[in-house]
């Protein structure tokens, strides 16, 4: 994701400044400076800002280390609810129009990464094959171990529909939404969008999925502890409540922070995918050449566009965990092999949805049991009083109808 939240209008995610030498209309700044600023004002939010918060908690150094249109923003906008987390967004990026840090040599960039450690719980940064945001590819590497920090590494294992969300975000410049009703969902639909370019995209696959792979053998050469992770992961539209915040509690621990308490409830709302996915089978018939890319891409290794539930199979080298939706009539026709692994996806696809809503019958069972007991203590209280209050009136002489009146 190319883009630099507006450090006024995110609350409490991206980095926020203050004091007048920070240039309103973005660009450079120095690190150190920076630190500094955000250490003498506790009282202006810094991306989850300690205050108020357990300072006595404070997690291991971690790095969420993602691949563009993975939901990265999404996955730091919720960590940093977690009341022992803080996350600095994308400090590198050079082309949001926010304040950014600029590394002009291996050594500076370190110094810059030790004082972003020093002030925040972790960092999220987004990488790209081309090198982006750095001139310096390598830079990336040193981004990925400096400091041994904890990384989850962010994936996202259907590449297809990675690739047309990154051209519909180049051309419409959105980047993210916030809800089902954000404005710039209309304005998505009323954009006019480019045809994609094939060698482009094409580039685009394989590229990145080349890079992500030297970076896993890089993390596991490195000893660091981390944590693959995808998309499919954290937004899968038919994951109940329950599992989704399993999943977003083994990242926690997997940090070192305190379990998931009062702020589950915030956390599922910014997870759930009807309020945070941007791009559906909608948005992407909006692309012009959208079924010759489909056509020329979408297979069993790159994923499909029109799959309506990413879908985690047994044989990890036939799908790599692509959702695919057997019910649809793709473009392309499909191979026998794909067929037959569609078929079993769909097996195992069915099992784990009555896993998971069986465990939110179980919660939903375990709430309304809760409240059955709370209401029957509370109707026994108000019986204990009435009945308490009725006693000396049954032992009184009857009123006659004219005392009743005057009392």
């Amino acid at each position: 994701m190319r883009e630099m939240l507006d450090p006024s209008s995110a609350a409490g995610i991206c980095i926020q400044f203050t004091g007048s030498t920070v240039p309103s209309s973005g660009g450079a700044l120095n690190v150190e400076r920076q630190v500094q600023i955000s250490r003498a004002n506790s009282s202006t939010p810094i991306l989850g800002s300690r205050s108020g918060r357990d300072s006595n908690q404070r997690v291991e150094p971690f790095l969420i280390f993602a691949a563009d249109r993975t939901g990265s923003t999404t996955l730091g906008h919720t960590l940093a609810l977690h009341p022992n987390i803080t996350c600095a967004t994308e400090p590198f990026n050079t082309s949001g129009g926010g304040p950014f840090l600029t590394a002009g040599s291996q050594a500076e960039l370190r110094s810059h990464l030790d004082l972003l450690y020093a002030t925040f719980s972790g960092i999220k940064h987004v990488w790209f094959s081309d090198g982006w945001p750095f001139d310096d590819q390598s830079f990336h590497d040193i981004v990925l171990t400096h400091g041994m920090p904890r990384v989850i590494f962010l994936d996202r294992r259907n590449a297809l529909q990675r690739a047309v969300s990154y051209h519909i975000a180049c051309q419409t410049r959105i980047w993210h939404v916030n809800s089902a009703r954000d404005p710039n969902r209309r304005q998505i639909a009323s954009r006019q969008i480019a045809p994609i370019d094939v060698e482009w995209i094409s580039s685009y696959i394989d590229g990145q999925r080349s890079c992500a792979e030297r970076y896993r053998k890089e993390l596991v050469a490195s000893g660091v502890d981390w944590m693959d992770l995808s998309y499919e992961d954290l937004y899968n539209p038919t994951m109940g409540l329950a599992a989704r915040l399993k999943t977003l509690d083994d990242i926690v621990s997997f940090l070192g922070a305190t379990p998931i308490g009062r702020e589950a409830q915030a956390m599922a709302r910014l997870l759930n995918p009807k309020s945070s996915k941007m791009n559906s089978s909608s948005t992407y018939r909006l692309v012009p050449n959208v079924e010759e890319i489909e056509q020329l891409f979408g297979n069993a290794e790159n994923g499909y566009l029109n799959d309506t539930a990413p879908i985690t199979l047994s044989k990890p080298s036939i799908f790599a965990g692509i959702g695919v939706d057997a019910t649809k009539n793709y473009s392309a026709p499909m191979p026998e092999a794909d067929r037959i692994a569609v078929l079993e996806a769909q097996v195992t696809y069915l099992q784990r949805v009555a896993k998971q809503q069986s465990a939110d019958l179980r919660h939903v069972e375990q709430q309304l049991s809760s409240t059955l007991v709370r209401l029957a203590g509370r109707i026994e209280r108000v019986l204990g009083k009435t009945i308490g209050w009725l006693k000396p009136v049954h032992r009184a002489r009857p009123l006659r109808a004219r005392d009743w009146l005057k009392t």
